[in-house]
């Protein structure tokens, strides 16, 4: 999904949450954070595979494969299930997190159905699995 998508979305549930006081408005804010930069493993594994910084290119890139439905089979480690039991985890050290917890599962909420329309599933979904399948690649 694009990150313009994401972006609207989150967005449109934190305004929600906040509106109808369910969340304040640093709540909503968190969620949209939780919700928007977990994409960054995707300029991550960018910068890292084709040794450059460029977020205009990263963003072609990727938005290149989302146009030709290329399925391929990358680790995003913000989208693994060890990234999302962190911070979990870390909103029992402060609530803050479990708003940017929220804005991560709706995330990947999004990219499921997107996926599921697509026929096009996440191979790795853990960081541990990946590991043990491709080692240090």
């Amino acid at each position: 999904m694009l990150p313009k998508t994401h972006f609207w979305a989150t967005l449109a549930l934190g305004i929600t949450t906040t509106f109808f006081d369910f969340t304040s408005l640093l709540q909503a804010v968190a969620i949209l954070f939780g919700g928007v930069l977990i994409d960054t493993d995707h300029y991550l594994l960018y910068a890292m595979k084709k040794n450059d910084l460029s977020l205009r290119r990263a963003y072609k890139w990727f938005y290149a494969m989302y146009l030709r439905r290329e399925k391929r089979r990358f680790l995003y480690i913000f989208h693994a299930i060890e990234s999302f039991i962190v911070v979990f985890a870390l909103g029992f050290i402060h609530s803050i997190f479990f708003y940017i917890f929220a804005g991560m599962v709706f995330h990947l909420i999004l990219d499921i159905i997107q996926a599921a329309q697509h026929k096009h599933y996440a191979k790795y979904i853990s960081i541990i699995y990946y590991l043990t399948k491709n080692g240090l690649k």
